[in-house]
């Protein structure tokens, strides 16, 4: 039998300031995705933010081997940055210099 109160309640009972940090982020970052997924939506550009956000995972990984470690937070970041604009700008590439729409270059 899986015990409901030992996963889902005793996490939150212990360390309760750390876990109210994590609430608060998670909750700032779906707000502000919601808000620009809500804004790719509406201009009709809402599988570029699917494209981008698989995008930008190698920017990280390279990022991390060029850093070498998980602690250089910046780097990670101007790898995960870079790649995904590297990522919508060979997508508008793509899109304006062929016949190819922007659902089949994405």
């Amino acid at each position: 039998m899986i015990d409901l109160q030992r996963i889902f309640f005793d996490p939150w009972s212990q360390n309760a300031e750390v876990y109210g940090w994590i609430l608060l982020m998670a909750c700032l970052v779906s707000v502000s995705c919601a808000l620009l997924g809500c804004f790719l939506l509406l201009r009709r550009m809402a599988l570029l933010g699917d494209a981008v956000s698989h995008a930008v995972l190698p920017g990280i990984v390279l990022a991390y081997l060029w850093a070498g470690n998980l602690g250089s937070h910046l780097a990670l970041w101007v790898g995960a940055v870079s790649a995904g604009v590297f990522c919508s700008l060979l997508i508008e590439t793509i899109r304006r210099t062929s016949r190819i729409k922007e659902d089949a270059a994405l």
